[in-house]
């Protein structure tokens, strides 16, 4: 573990976060003004490897997640900074820490504009551009959206597992393997 110390003798340390951990996640993303709640989150530990620093009382202060696609391919996100304890390098050192857990292996990310100077200094290049729009959930009726006549709108069933791995597995370049079939 590393110890790092700023201008009021704060002192943290990296480590592997846990579960039981959601509740300063979730707090240190509402200071962020980001929406990560419960259900999220359990599903980022399930799916995912998230490193923290994390100070002396305990309260999390900076993290990143690591997303494995088998041993081909990994994605990085969730990097987040307390705005408290921004400046000591704890962005840089948590998402080398991610970066570490996977060896050998190309990792993709989606940059915020805050983050993309910290990932262009440790190697990441632009190779296109996504936008996300945040507002109030509203389940669309069929009729909502502008579909061609052709095209039915339907709820995902359990049937459908399997076209759905195939469309993730299109968009990745292979099948995750927390998204395989139950038996």
């Amino acid at each position: 573990m590393s110890s790092l110390r700023g201008d009021k003798m704060r002192e943290c340390a990296l480590r592997e976060l846990h579960e039981s951990q959601i509740p300063d996640l979730i707090a240190l993303s509402k200071r962020l003004g980001w929406d990560y709640e419960k259900p999220e989150l359990q599903t980022v530990f399930r799916t995912g490897h998230l490193y923290g620093h994390v100070t002396a009382f305990g309260r999390v202060i900076s993290c990143a997640a690591v997303f494995p696609y088998g041993n081909q391919l990994a994605s990085l996100g969730m990097v987040m900074v307390d705005p408290d304890y921004r400046g000591l390098g704890l962005g840089r050192a948590v998402t080398k820490q991610c970066l570490a857990s996977t060896p050998k292996m190309p990792v993709t990310l989606i940059a915020t504009a805050e983050g993309k100077p910290l990932y262009e200094k440790l190697g990441f290049k632009t190779v296109d551009r996504l936008h996300k729009l945040i507002g109030p959930y509203h389940a669309p009726d069929q009729h909502d959206l502008p579909l061609p006549v052709d095209v039915e709108m339907t709820p995902v069933q359990d049937d459908h597992l399997n076209d759905v791995l195939r469309l993730d597995s299109m968009a990745v370049g292979q099948i995750d393997p927390f998204l395989s079939p139950i038996d």
